[in-house]
């Protein structure tokens, strides 16, 4: 009795090692890890969902994809994600209106043989990170002007400020490297201007987006790093400058005079041509 028990067991261990090792059991099919970790990584306007291959996932193994709208809606394959080898599938236009509540799941595929499916938790696009697209700097003397850019959609019908209420706020990082000190600043529009900065100092300048009446993670920009330099240097480039640009004037009104001078004046024709006479001698 006891040696069935033993054997019954061992069969048992077997089974439950070829199940998670994605070998051949021994009805011939193939049984495949499901992937793990599904979830949405998503910013606004960039809806990216992630996985992870199964445990003991073997080579060749590929992925589909389905989403669908909470409630009555049936699952629909995600068109661009059919038996992909990728750990990820874009679902920004799959999944655009920004107060639905949307779920996906993505399952692996051997040959004729497929897991079971793994599913997300809800999500819905206005919960998204806040980001921005762009950020451009430029340097007046010691003042940096700033210019945002926001992210755009798929669909025409949908901007990122119509997205949210309340939305456009800009929270400004102004750090200085020589010693760190940081200066936090708030602005309302795509293009401000910041304080006026101390000469021969470098600073770096980071964004990030904020919407008051929604509690949005957001990212920062990458650090744009600018140089404001002395007051003297600047003294001394501002003249020379000014000279630079009073002798391209000059050179340029110089031109033009003599291109003026050179020009010949149309010659005019006499109203009645003279003829002379010739004498032929006999």
């Amino acid at each position: 009795m006891a040696e069935v028990v033993v054997s019954a067991l061992l069969l048992l261990l077997l089974l439950l090692l070829l199940a998670a090792s994605g070998l051949p059991s021994h009805g011939g099919e193939r049984v495949l890890a499901a992937p793990t970790a599904v979830h949405f990584q998503a910013r606004v306007f960039h809806h990216l969902l992630r996985w992870k291959a199964g445990p003991k996932a073997g080579a060749g193994l590929l992925y589909e994809v389905q989403y669908r709208r909470l409630g009555n809606d049936s699952w629909r394959a995600a068109a661009n994600c059919t038996r992909i080898a990728l750990l990820s599938c874009d679902l920004t236009c799959e999944t655009q209106q920004p107060a639905v509540h949307y779920l996906a799941r993505v399952r692996a595929i051997a040959g004729n043989s497929s897991s079971a499916w793994r599913l997300t938790r809800r999500f819905t696009p206005s919960e998204a990170t806040l980001w921005l697209s762009k950020v451009t700097l430029s340097r007046s003397g010691n003042q940096l002007h700033v210019s945002l850019q926001l992210p755009t959609s798929c669909w025409a019908n949908l901007t990122y400020e119509g997205s949210y209420e309340a939305w456009g706020e800009y929270l400004a990082r102004v750090q200085r490297v020589s010693n760190n000190q940081e200066l936090l600043q708030v602005y309302s529009s795509l293009e401000f201007d910041l304080p006026p900065l101390l000469w021969g100092e470098q600073y770096c300048i980071s964004v990030q987006p904020r919407v008051a009446s929604r509690p949005n993670a957001a990212n920062w920009t990458e650090e744009q790093c600018v140089s404001i330099p002395t007051l003297e240097e600047y003294s001394l480039l501002t003249p020379s400058l000014a000279l630079l640009t009073l002798l391209s004037l000059g050179i340029l009104g110089s031109g033009l005079g003599l291109a003026s001078a050179c020009k010949k004046k149309p010659t005019r024709m006499p109203s009645v041509l003279p003829f002379v006479e010739k004498t032929v001698l006999t």
